[in-house]
């Protein structure tokens, strides 16, 4: 299994990342066990010495897996140039890598799958024993593949990388190898070596008769099935191989909605599977120890394993009401931890514990199957390494077949909970089958077994609840907090969101939802938002608007990651450029549709082509495109596969597909990002670009722009390109925050110049490598934490006043300073942005005339705080701001509490003590409360947060007390404030001041506005449980 998982990441590297891909690769590793199973189980019924077998296959295994790298180095170069011949594409290229594939790993496979057979035939010498010792073999087998599956999920390939994974399995083979080939050529072990025909047991096998009726539950231990029961078992073992590796490929699926798509979490789920299996074949080995003494059969095996099959249906059928339950389960479950890094290990013990809840009944049901059949298809001793190889090497098959059309063609058809309840249809039908052919099973058996089959689905039809999108693809499991208080809460909150697209794809599953209030859109992919028009509009404008405007020409375009559409929609404005997008996912091309109006209609415009696969091997298989913009925007690294697109091996790629003056401009975000994993990515970019820039979208993403040369101002230029009405128009748009009016605004942008940034991130090791896949096991580690990476704010060359900065803004106000309406236009630029609340780089922009003072009672007060009389200047500027009366017009009342407010806020930020209020604060807001209402209520709202921060909770109150008032007699509805949050900030205040009962009430209203305001849920929660204390 260690090996599976490493050439699937081996292969991924020149053959893709998508389904289809893996498909291949898992076709080709079947297919090699499934054949290994057949030759060598009838090959070890033919030779004498099977320990020499045995060692001589484990060595062969060894010596293919320490060429692999190099013959993988040497396919790749084979595959390149035909697959560039064919098309990015093309179906002949999945043949190609078929053949590869198969070229590369079917000799270790097939001798993988002798091993088992071999050892059978050799252990096996009593048909008492048959059945407790396959199931005996099977479970260690299954407990090493699991074992190795933990190894490489959580340490190998984290700290070894692909090639020394595959070098340490080679080696313990080696060994193992040569241990066995040692004691076969033994004299103890010669003498012991049983011959074809030869047997211990002087017992004859009983052949069972078809038509008499069965002894159970005494059967003979030497018990023969008839060729009929042979056959069924072996077509029942087959389908059920299927049915079982569906199960994993929509389990996969749904545990990534529940627990998130990081390597860590498939790991866990992959462990669970696979130990469960391991624990049912050791079941069924207890089951089947037969009595020596009186030649009695354990349990009978036909039986059992038309049983296990039902079993299978029913703990499936069950579980699959619960599944929607299960995101909401891991966030209560992990919301009691604190997220460091010790509690990690924590953490994904409840993942564990929700992989079991889903996972352990049926999979331990589906591991008895296997020895229970190798049981019923062998007839004799000698020849139980051809039965026992046909078993497996049809259950193998069956496997591959399962793997194959669950995920090309079930999934994407019926979705995740359709084709669950498909495959449970087919255990019924296996079981009901099974139980017929049971020895005993009489003629009245069967139409009894139907008519119980029949009605247990038609129940599950009428009776079984569909899940809801809204719930599933949530992604509760990035929530750090509880999110509800119970799930009923939850389901009623998500009710706010109308589902309009939601496909279980090939690749993922994805939903488009619309919030039934604010009207925002969201395009999430295994449950994360990657894409929507709420607060990710600015980045995704960004990615497509900002080497347009830094590069000289820009005409082709290449945009890695589709989402929303709005990056590609936001380059198709500049009226030469043509995008060339590359997207993975079906599913994702098809939800994108659903923002046609916000991403300019991209799929009717002539100037757009779409490539539907890997980015990766779309750069490969194109080695003549030459772009003069490469825009990537993957999602986070911290999921499984996206890590891939983080490399250096990708970053050299997209290089090498750059005009002489082109740009690549890099996605990074800051959240959910620990420094050190920063780190990683930048100084890999790093490695690649010789010029590197930094640029940020807003306080949780940033583009890094990476070029051979260094990047040049054109004012003049960036000045055309804005005035194109179609590009003005989409930077400028509703719901955007910031409106661009200059290219001023656009150069603020810059956090780090060429220089700044070579000085910290210098491309040195540790990289992040296509081998050597550091990011993916690293990363989910920050996800956990909820880390924030704060290196590059601290780097923020805009936060420093060096005369020689590079920075492209500085350049230019040392050759043409700003005028007086230039520096107000930047200082509404960052008031927008919210940089105003950054006070180092407030105090710098102000000292680099790149901001003004004098019109920002904000940047006055910053100027004022300098020096060693900072604390009594702003206390002078303080008191001469408080000039309030009873005469004052509302304006002059609003003003002076925006004022206040503002010093009371800017102190205590500043000094951590507790400012003086002034008395003539209650009276102005009281004072505008009564002649200004609508002007009242969002002051008073956002004066509530401000004085509880001041440590002032009795004035909150009255503003609380205000804004009631104001809302109840005048029937208000602020702009741009929910009433679900107002309600909220006023219950928080009233509970502050010790007023219980007007919390209670106002609580009560936010729920009443908003049934999933998740601080309001919140609050409610720790109320309740401080009042059950």
């Amino acid at each position: 299994m260690a090996y599976q998982v490493v050439w699937a990441r081996y292969f991924g590297l020149f053959i893709g990342g998508t389904t289809y891909a893996h498909t291949i690769v898992l076709a080709t590793f079947m297919g090699g066990l499934a054949v290994g199973n057949a030759v060598f189980g009838r090959i070890a019924d033919r030779i004498s010495n099977r320990l020499l077998l045995y060692g001589l296959l484990e060595i062969g295994i060894g010596l293919a897996c320490l060429t692999f790298p190099w013959l993988f180095d040497h396919l790749t170069q084979i595959y390149l140039p035909a697959a560039a011949t064919l098309g990015f594409g093309s179906p002949a290229t999945l043949w190609l890598k078929l053949a590869l594939c198969t070229a590369s790993i079917l000799v270790p496979t097939v001798m993988m799958g002798g091993t088992l057979p071999v050892v059978v035939r050799h252990i096996v010498t009593d048909m008492a024993d048959l059945g407790h010792k396959i199931g005996q073999l099977y479970f260690i087998n299954t407990f090493g593949a699991m074992f190795g599956t933990l190894l490489c999920g959580f340490i190998l390939i984290a700290a070894f990388g692909l090639d020394t994974t595959l070098y340490i399995g080679a080696a313990f083979n080696l060994m193992i190898g040569l241990f066995f080939v040692g004691v076969a050529h033994s004299p103890r072990t010669t003498t012991m070596t049983i011959y074809p025909g030869e047997h211990q047991s002087d017992h004859v096998p009983q052949k069972s008769d078809e038509n008499a009726a069965a002894p159970y539950p005494y059967l003979s231990a030497d018990y023969v099935y008839s060729n009929r029961c042979v056959q069924a078992a072996l077509c029942c073992i087959a389908i059920s191989g299927a049915v079982s590796m569906s199960y994993e490929v929509i389990w996969t699926r749904v545990v990534s909605l529940v627990l998130g798509s990081s390597t860590h979490s498939f790991t866990i789920m992959l462990v669970t599977f696979i130990g469960g299996i391991a624990a049912g074949g050791v079941a069924a080995s207890r089951m089947m120890t037969a009595d020596h003494q009186t030649r009695v059969a354990g349990a009978e095996p036909m039986r059992w394993f038309g049983l296990a099959q039902l079993g299978i249906a029913f703990f499936v059928a069950i579980l699959i009401p619960i599944v929607e339950q299960l995101p909401f389960a891991f966030n209560v479950l992990s919301s009691i931890f604190q997220r460091r890094p010790e509690v990690y290990p924590m953490y994904l013990g409840v993942q564990l514990v929700v992989c079991v809840a889903l996972m352990l009944a049926p999979t331990f049901l589906i591991g008895m199957t296997l020895p229970l059949a190798s049981r019923i298809v062998v007839t004799s001793t000698d020849r139980s390494g051809t039965g026992v190889g046909n078993a497996f090497s049809v259950n193998t098959l069956g496997t591959l077949t399962g793997a194959m059309l669950t995920g090309l063609l079930l999934v994407p058809w019926l979705g995740l909970q359709l084709s669950l309840e498909l495959c449970i249809v087919v255990n019924v039908i296996l079981g009901i089958l099974l139980l017929s052919l049971a020895p005993g099973a009489s003629a009245k058996t069967i139409p009894k077994l139907v008519l119980i089959g029949v009605c247990a689905l038609v129940v599950m039809v009428l009776f079984m609840p569909t899940w809801d999108p809204s719930v599933l693809h949530a992604g509760l499991y990035r929530q750090k907090d509880l999110v509800a208080v119970d799930f009923d809460v939850l389901k009623q909150s998500r009710q706010r969101m109308e589902v309009l697209f939601h496909k279980d794809g090939a690749n993922t599953s994805v939903a488009v939802m619309k919030h039934k209030v604010t009207g925002t859109l969201y395009m999430t992919v295994n449950g994360k938002t990657d894409a929507g028009t709420g607060n990710d509009m600015t980045t995704q404008l960004w990615l497509g608007h900002l080497g347009m405007f830094l590069h000289p020409e820009p005409k082709r375009v290449a945009v890695i990651g589709l989402g929303s559409g709005i990056t590609a929609g936001a380059a198709l404005t500049h009226p030469h450029a043509t995008v060339d997008q590359i997207e993975i996912s079906q599913a994702v091309v098809e939800g994108s549709t659903y923002f046609a109006q916000h991403n300019n209609h991209i799929a009717s415009n002539p100037r757009y082509r779409l490539h539907i696969g890997d980015a990766k091997e779309f750069f490969k298989l194109n080695a003549g495109n030459q772009y003069d913009i490469i825009v990537s925007e993957p999602s986070n690294p911290w999921i499984s596969g996206v890590g891939n697109l983080f490399t250096h091996e990708y970053f050299e790629e997209a290089k090498a597909h750059l005009t002489p003056r082109g740009m690549m401009v890099q996605w990074v975000h800051l959240y959910d990002m620990s420094d050190d994993v920063l780190r990683i990515v930048l100084d890999t970019f790093a490695a690649s670009f010789p010029e590197v820039t930094i640029w940020q979208c807003n306080s949780a993403d940033v583009l890094v722009l990476g070029s051979r040369v260094k990047l040049e101002l054109d004012e003049e230029r960036m000045t055309r390109t804005l005035a194109v009405p179609a590009v003005f128009a989409d930077l400028n748009r509703n719901g955007v925050a910031e409106q661009i009016r200059s290219p001023l605004q656009i150069l603020s942008m810059q956090m780090l110049d060429e220089t700044t940034f070579r000085r910290t991130f210098a491309g040195r090791p540790p990289l992040n490598l296509d081998r050597v896949p550091r990011l993916e096991f690293s990363a989910p580690r920050a996800f956990f934490e909820g880390a924030e990476a704060t290196w590059l704010r601290a780097l923020d060359a805009r936060r420093r006043t060096e005369a020689d900065s590079s920075l492209l803004l500085a350049q230019r106000i040392r050759k043409t300073p700003l005028s007086p309406s230039e520096k107000k236009l930047l200082t509404d630029h960052h008031r927008s942005r919210g940089s105003i609340y950054d006070i180092p780089l407030i105090r710098s922009l102000v000292a680099s005339r790149q901001v003004m003072a004098s019109d920002s009672p904000e940047l006055q007060r910053e100027l004022l705080a300098e020096g060693a009389d900072g604390p009594r200047r702003l206390q002078e500027w303080k008191q001469a701001s408080y000039q309030a009366g009873p005469e004052s017009t509302w304006r002059e009342n609003q003003q002076f509490i925006r004022d206040a407010l503002d010093a009371l806020d800017t102190w205590s930020g500043i000094y951590g003590s507790q400012p003086t209020t002034p008395p003539e604060l209650e009276a102005a807001m009281r004072r505008l409360a009564a002649t200004a209402p609508n002007e009242a209520a969002p002051l008073l709202f956002a004066a509530i947060e401000t004085l509880e921060r001041s440590n002032n909770p009795t004035l909150a109150y009255v503003s609380a007390v205000l804004l009631k008032e104001i809302i109840i007699t005048h029937q208000l509805r602020p702009k741009d404030i929910s009433m679900a949050d107002l309600w909220y900030r006023v219950g928080v205040a009233a509970w502050n001041s010790n007023h219980h009962v007007d919390a209670q009430q106002a609580f009560r209203e936010a729920l009443n506005h908003d049934p999933e305001h998740l601080r309001t849920q919140q609050q409610l929660y720790v109320l309740a449980s401080e009042h059950s204390d």
